[in-house]
């Protein structure tokens, strides 16, 4: 409501929310997990709006 996401293209924080929601119900601990589950899950995801997953 402040205008925190203001210059936001891609990974608003209702994405960040799911992601890190996601992290903490696996139990996963380090960026290679994160990274490698969430590319394995991606088509769980679509119906919570993330329907593309940019990792680097």
């Amino acid at each position: 409501a402040q205008g925190g996401e203001h210059y936001i293209k891609k990974f608003d924080a209702w994405h960040h929310l799911v992601v890190m929601l996601y992290v903490v119900m696996m139990r996963l601990d380090s960026l290679r997990e994160i990274k490698t589950s969430l590319f394995a899950n991606v088509n769980r995801f679509n119906h919570l709006g993330l329907t593309q997953i940019h990792i680097l």
